[in-house]
């Protein structure tokens, strides 16, 4: 559900800006393919990573991007990765899902319809051109992902259960 299309044309509009796109999957040597044919070069794709290796990109970066595909799926799901990026206190863009409503809803994201393009890129500028609205959404992400831990989240469901009995 990732738009590799948003990525090459943030790549394209901030070419001061170094985007990883990390992880494997299927599209991966699609994307690197179009990666080198768009001639950019700020922009890295080293694949599946260990959780250390991922996490110490992630901890380095000003902000952590999650651009999805206009599609039904994107409407109905949501994502755990954008907790992965609240509990280390980033400022994340990323388009609407069943998770970024939440993050919207608390002021811990920029959220952009996954339709419009320009939003999300808008968005990703916003974020790398201002210092302090990236600390006050990645404080507000940080304090969300305390909520969303597993076991909060395992708590949550045995109130529900012991509650219909």
């Amino acid at each position: 559900n990732i738009d590799y299309d948003k990525v090459i044309e943030l790549a394209k509009s901030r070419e001061d800006a170094r985007i990883y796109m990390i992880g494997d999957g299927p599209m991966r040597a699609e994307f690197i393919k179009r990666v080198k044919r768009e001639g950019l070069k700020n922009v890295l794709v080293p694949g599946f990573l260990s959780d250390d290796e991922a996490y110490s990109i992630l901890a380095k970066s000003q902000v952590c991007i999650f651009p999805l595909k206009n599609t039904l799926h994107t409407k109905v799901a949501g994502h755990m990765k954008a907790f992965d990026y609240a509990a280390l206190g980033k400022a994340i863009a990323t388009d609407r899902d069943g998770t970024a409503v939440i993050f919207e809803r608390h002021n811990a994201a920029l959220v952009s319809d996954p339709a419009n393009l320009e939003e999300f890129i808008e968005n990703v500028h916003k974020l790398l051109e201002d210092g302090n609205l990236r600390r006050k959404l990645g404080e507000n992400a940080r304090k969300l992902a305390k909520d969303f831990t597993w076991e909060k989240q395992g708590e949550k469901l045995v109130r529900l259960y012991r509650g219909l009995q």
